[in-house]
């Protein structure tokens, strides 16, 4: 073409496919487009074989080249029109302006190059205007991609920001951190909101309204109003919730709040978990406290309180835990003050003293180590020393220790309502191998046993005792479970046949008793037989007026007298 002298091209760019990863489309496309163009000399269209020279540059006149250059040879041209595939490698379109400069030289494998003017302006082709609203922000470290509502942005000098869509007018999404990531909604914001660039990178907001994802490595994943705003804090969704420690967490729900590092709110509204390591199930209006009370724990339920280091309130109603180590279960108005006390549940109950338990109503357990259990009944019941076992039970109590086949109490004791000591289960059908014993024996034995005073090691020296030793009383009898205890029913049954052995003598002694009386009630009668006959006698004798020596023998006489009768 070198005799038509000056070239006069008309080059048209009909045609461009962009490389897949910028392709809104499943499939997946190869970097190579293809150029169509219409070449025409100074007698008009041109036609044969030609050879071409493809270059890609950054302006349109100078500038840098893009790429290297792409030779095409014995290209057919018919009646001005031809065209050639080329491929500039991945790189070579990253969302910034590029132009094509073709040289040719016709007929092919003649002479040299002739440059076309001007370059030709690569503009969008079908693939590209898929992906309508989608902006790549080219720089040298990692480009950004800017999707949705023209007005997304991300902020100057920002690298590796991603907004997928989503937008509204008045209502844009933005990214003002590096790497950091809006995948949609309205008015969301991943960084921290300063104008300029920070620290806040990997922050991620997922979708949802008016969200903001604003320190390193947080995430929003949705809802509304939800703000991460500490390191690696996340915000599930719901509505107003603030995870502003560090790796704190919050489900969802409304307008919780999370500022201890690491504190969880799984959910709920307006809870908030101050303390390190705090954890609020959910529920309404519970709160951990404290900058220095670590791992405090609310189950759920509502205006319950968790201040004490490794305290927990299960759930229920304006229940308090704020000793450490402290546990209320649940109930109502319940406290739990005390260094690892407990609060089982009921309502009004408070467990102040260190290791203290308390459950029902009014329960009050205000010594070190008192365990108190209350009843319903409105009245306050109270510990009343350390170590104490107290218990309310106004319906009676009962403590069953062996069960037959079907679950019915074999053995145990009951405490009757109103009732002042223990009774024991003493059933003749809950019981086998029935013998008789020997009231006598076991009252000679008891007479045996050694019985003294004393006082446990474990009390004081004037609070003073009486009874037997177990041994003794277990080598005497051989009852009970072992020779280190006393049962009262094994005690009491000593007792019972010691009486028995007792009135057996006394029984015995009465028989001869009555034999005794008899027989005195008949030497009774013998004596007054005699007085009667001895004043018979006198009064004869009297009389007579003898003299005084007579009087012997006659007396002598009727004693012979007497003699031979009872003879």
């Amino acid at each position: 073409m070198k005799k038509y002298g000056l070239l006069i091209a008309i080059c048209i760019l009909t045609s461009l496919i962009l490389p897949g990863s910028l392709s809104a489309q499943t499939t997946s496309l190869s970097t190579t487009f293809t150029y169509q163009g219409h070449l025409t000399g100074a007698n008009g269209a041109v036609s044969g074989a030609c050879d071409f020279q493809f270059s890609l540059y950054d302006a349109l006149t100078s500038g840098t080249q893009v790429g290297s250059t792409i030779t095409s040879t014995n290209v057919t041209v018919a009646n001005g029109t031809f065209s050639a595939a080329l491929d500039f490698g991945a790189t070579a379109f990253d969302g910034t302006d590029r132009y094509l400069e073709i040289a040719v030289r016709c007929p092919a494998g003649s002479g040299s190059y002739t440059t076309l003017a001007p370059r030709q302006t690569v503009t969008a082709a079908p693939y590209a205007l898929g992906l309508y609203g989608l902006e790549v922000q080219y720089n040298v470290t990692s480009p950004n991609l800017i999707g949705g509502i023209n007005g997304n942005n991300v902020t100057a000098g920002v690298v590796g920001a991603t907004i997928s869509g989503g937008g509204e007018p008045g209502l844009f999404n933005s990214v003002t951190d590096n790497y950091s990531t809006v995948s949609g909604g309205g008015n969301n914001r991943a960084g921290n909101n300063s104008g300029t660039l920070s620290d806040s990178y990997y922050a991620t907001v997922s979708g949802g309204r008016n969200n903001s994802a604003n320190s390193e490595g947080t995430t929003v994943s949705g809802g509304y109003s939800n703000t991460a705003s500490s390191s690696a804090s996340t915000v599930g969704g719901g509505s107003s919730n603030m995870a502003q420690g560090n790796y704190a967490t919050i489900g969802g729900g409304l307008s919780n709040t999370t500022s201890g590092g690491a504190s969880t709110v799984g959910g709920g509204d307006t809870n908030t978990a101050e303390g390190n390591y705090a954890t609020i199930g959910g529920g309404r209006n519970n709160t951990t406290l404290g900058d220095y009370d670590l791992y405090a724990t609310i189950g759920g339920g509502y205006s319950n309180t968790a201040s004490g280091s490794s305290s927990t309130v299960g759930g229920g109603y304006s229940n308090t835990a704020s000793g450490h180590y402290a546990t209320v279960s649940g109930g109502l108005s319940n406290t739990a003050s005390g260094l690892w006390s407990t609060v089982a549940g009921g309502e009004y109950s408070v467990a102040s003293g260190t290791n203290s338990f308390a459950a029902g109503q009014r329960a009050q357990a205000n010594h070190d180590g008192a365990f108190v259990w209350a009843g319903y009944t409105n009245f306050n019941f109270f510990s009343t020393a350390a170590n104490e076992f107290s218990v309310r039970a106004v319906g009676g109590a009962r403590f069953v220790s062996g069960i037959d086949g079907s679950g019915a109490p074999t053995s145990g004791v009951n405490l009757a309502a109103g009732g002042g000591s223990w009774s024991s289960i003493s059933d003749r059908n809950v019981k086998e191998n029935i013998a008789p014993v020997d009231p006598q024996a076991i009252l000679q034995n008891v007479a045996d046993m050694p019985i003294a005073t004393w006082n446990y090691i474990s009390q004081e020296d004037e609070i003073r005792h009486i009874g037997p030793m177990a041994q003794d009383f277990h080598a005497a009898f051989g009852v009970g479970e072992d020779d280190t205890h006393i049962t009262t029913i094994d005690a009491d049954g000593v007792a019972l046949a010691a009486i028995q052995g007792l009135n057996q003598i006394v029984e015995d002694q009465r028989a001869e008793i009555d034999d005794l009386q008899a027989e005195n009630s008949a030497l009774k009668s013998r004596l007054d037989d005699i007085e009667s006959r001895l004043s018979a006698v006198e009064s004869v004798v009297q009389p007579i007026n003898e003299s005084s020596l007579m009087i012997p023998a006659l007396i002598f006489s009727v004693l012979a007298f007497i003699w031979r009768r009872k003879g």
